[in-house]
């Protein structure tokens, strides 16, 4: 049996959402959760980010957050989304 190829899948247009609201309850839950663990002032890694659709959530209390993903696709949207947003970085 071959092990799934797991950047590829994340890389890839996949539903595992039931539906649009279902995918952002996800992420603004996830960015809740992080949120209390992000230092006031501080520099925050979000390492296997994905989407990071609530982002700005986290970048709030942070002097900088620094996105990181291993997918190309993920990244290079990332990128576009902050690329006018000084606090939020994507490796």
């Amino acid at each position: 049996m071959t092990s799934p190829n797991w950047i590829s899948f994340w890389d890839s247009a996949h539903s595992i959402f039931a539906n649009a609201r279902h995918r952002a309850a996800h992420f603004q839950r996830i960015a809740d959760d992080i949120a209390r663990y992000a230092p006031a002032g501080g520099v925050m890694l979000d390492y296997g980010c994905g989407e990071a659709l609530s982002a700005e959530r986290i970048a709030q209390s942070t002097r900088r957050l620094i996105l990181c993903d291993a997918a190309p696709n993920m990244r290079a949207t990332l990128a576009r989304r902050f690329a006018g947003t000084d606090k939020i970085v994507v490796c």
